[in-house]
């Protein structure tokens, strides 16, 4: 509740700001708007090497306590598609961007890519497939066999 003077100047709030999440939550970092930051504080333009590292090392910062959390959410496969979607569009400029961020950077930008996008790799998925096949192949020769077992002894019983 408002209460005098600063009513007034709190007194309307307008939602379809575009920028209105960035004033009620200043410290709120989610991969739409790091990619917005990066666009607007760091560009492609070289600035002033002393200006651009203070920028890099708080981006950077938060940019890993942001993926420390999408990479949990990712863990439990409560990512949505379009956080994680944008996350990875941002992972990918990053890694492009040799010229504004370092080596180490730009490898660890690649490698949380990685676990994002995770495997497409389709030798993992025949191979996975062919596992899959082959224990079925063995539980039915398995079953086949216990089959005979039984009717080894029925044979057997019938005999005596």
């Amino acid at each position: 509740m408002f209460t005098g003077e600063s009513a007034m100047e709190h007194a309307e709030v307008d939602v379809n700001d575009p920028d209105f999440w960035k004033k009620v939550l200043p410290d709120l970092v989610t991969p739409d708007m790091m990619l917005i930051r990066l666009e607007e504080e760091i560009g492609e333009e070289e600035e002033e090497e002393e200006e651009i590292i203070g920028v890099v090392e708080k981006f950077w910062k938060d940019l890993s306590q942001m993926m420390l959390g999408m990479l949990d959410l990712q863990r439990r496969g409560q990512l949505p598609d379009r956080q994680k979607a944008s996350c990875m569009k941002l992972l990918l400029r990053i890694s492009l961007r040799s010229a504004v961020f370092d080596s180490d950077q730009c490898t660890q930008a690649k490698d949380w890519l990685a676990v994002l996008e995770g495997t497409r790799n389709r030798r993992n998925r025949l191979e996975y497939m062919q596992s899959e096949e082959i224990r079925g192949e063995t539980r039915e020769e398995e079953e086949e066999e216990g089959e005979d077992e039984e009717e080894g002894e029925e044979e057997e019983e019938e005999e005596r």
